[in-house]
């Protein structure tokens, strides 16, 4: 939730283009045929005897269109067989891990790079193929640029070995509940320190007694919550000297019509004010991670939930993503993961939104994994057991009753297991030092 202004815009339109498998290969397509142009007309203004190089061609025109010829069909070959690839990867990962994950894979640099060095070097070749005018000799030859399409070739070799690497690694579980975790870590390190007055209790209808007037407006527009501007919402409400309150967080579903916002005024508002409201909220098609702390959240529980299901049923997998939850929730401990009020620079209370804090990701991280642990004592074990290591390490009431809840959540379970070695053990670990106190 640190991101917040243009800042936040801007990633949040970054995570679009990050999105984007063909961007990359895209912009690399169009630099190597600059590029390509550019080589073939200094190759042309400075013809060189290149007789005595071991490093520059120095073939005649038909050698340099049968060596471009070959690698241009070897690299048409090598792009089928990388899309191949990618599309079988994609499927499994889909079945074993959660469609959503595919957007983490698309999204990887070193994917697009690789694709987008085929592709360039595919369309730089026939551009320099084109170049090549027989009538003139051996003068006619970019020899520069017939050089370079020989390194690219090589490059594209090297490439394809990474890749292969790339995507044997991109189906490992324990890869990707890495990257994702990464991802949530990332997310927290944006919220702000936990400060004094972080969990201050305002009375907002003391705050808001001058404004008589409420009315509800709707954002007009279906689909998810991806990005609040809660500055631009300051400063609109202090310009008309409003006070709104969010009846929404990033990465809620919307209907078109709804009491989204809450406005509360001395007079009506009029429909230009309701527009600048709703200009402040961006809404799109997905979830994405700009202000949504649960968006990587809920990727580790789909992964965890899949391990768990029948058709998978891999535990390892499902206490791999709780281990890394729990790490990630004890750095949360110390962070502000929701502002709930907003002020102006006058130090009038300007927004106030519902979005909880710790207890909600609390509730998203473990609750499924929980229900879906049902009977499987070892999963449940290690959850208790994180669930336990967390107490020690938390400092506030909400935290600490979120926690137990989870707790307790688990102590109902228990009558669903036969083994009764396997209930003593996990009544044990219930029953440690951290549930008290």
């Amino acid at each position: 939730m640190a991101r917040r202004g243009k800042a936040g815009r801007f990633s949040n339109a970054m995570s679009w283009f990050k999105s984007r498998l063909w961007l990359i290969p895209v912009g690399m397509s169009a630099l190597a045929l600059g590029f390509g142009y550019a080589l073939v007309r200094y190759s042309f203004k400075m013809p060189i005897d290149a007789s005595g190089s071991l490093w520059l061609f120095s073939g005649d025109p038909a050698t340099a269109r049968g060596l471009l010829s070959t690698i241009v069909s070897g690299m048409i070959t090598m792009t089928s067989l990388v899309v191949s690839l990618t599309i079988l990867v994609l499927a499994q990962a889909a079945r074993q891990l959660g469609p959503r994950l595919i957007y983490n894979f698309i999204g990887d640099r070193s994917i697009q790079a690789a694709l987008g060095l085929f592709v360039a070097t595919i369309l730089y070749c026939l551009f320099i193929l084109r170049s090549i005018n027989e009538q003139l000799g051996p003068q006619g030859v970019p020899r520069y640029a017939v050089t370079l399409a020989s390194l690219l070739a090589v490059a594209c070799l090297f490439a394809l070995l990474a890749y292969i690497s790339k995507l044997a690694h991109s189906i490992v579980s324990d890869t990707v509940v890495r990257e994702v975790g990464d991802n949530l870590d990332a997310a927290i390190g944006e919220c702000p320190c936990r400060s004094d007055h972080a969990d201050e209790k305002i009375d907002v209808d003391e705050e808001s007694r001058e404004h008589t007037t409420r009315r509800y407006i709707g954002i007009n527009r279906s689909g998810y919550v991806q990005f609040i501007d809660y500055d631009a919402l300051v400063k609109t409400a202090g310009r008309h000297d409003l006070m709104l309150i969010i009846h929404t967080e990033p990465g809620a579903f919307l209907l078109q019509k709804g009491d989204t916002v809450e406005v509360r005024s001395k007079a009506l508002v009029d429909k230009r004010v309701e527009r600048q409201i709703r200009d402040c909220f961006v809404i799109g098609a997905v979830r994405t991670s700009t202000q949504d702390l649960q968006y990587s959240v809920r990727q580790l529980v789909e992964i965890a939930l899949r391990a768990l299901s029948p058709s998978v049923n891999d535990p390892y997998t499902a206490t791999a993503v709780i281990n890394r939850l729990s790490a990630s929730l004890e750095n949360a401990r110390a962070r502000e993961l929701s502002a709930k009020y907003y002020r102006d620079r006058a130090g009038r209370l300007r927004v106030v939104t519902t979005n909880g804090g710790y207890g909600p990701v609390v509730d998203t991280a473990f609750t499924q994994i929980r229900a879906a642990a049902e009977g499987k004592p070892a999963v449940l074990s290690v959850l208790a057991e994180r669930i336990q290591d967390l107490l020690h390490s938390v400092e506030l009431p909400e935290q600490r009753e979120a926690l137990l809840a989870q707790l307790q959540g688990i102590r109902w379970t228990i009558a669903q297991i036969n083994e009764p070695e396997d209930r003593r053990k996990l009544e044990a670990i219930l029953a440690g030092p951290g549930e008290t106190g």
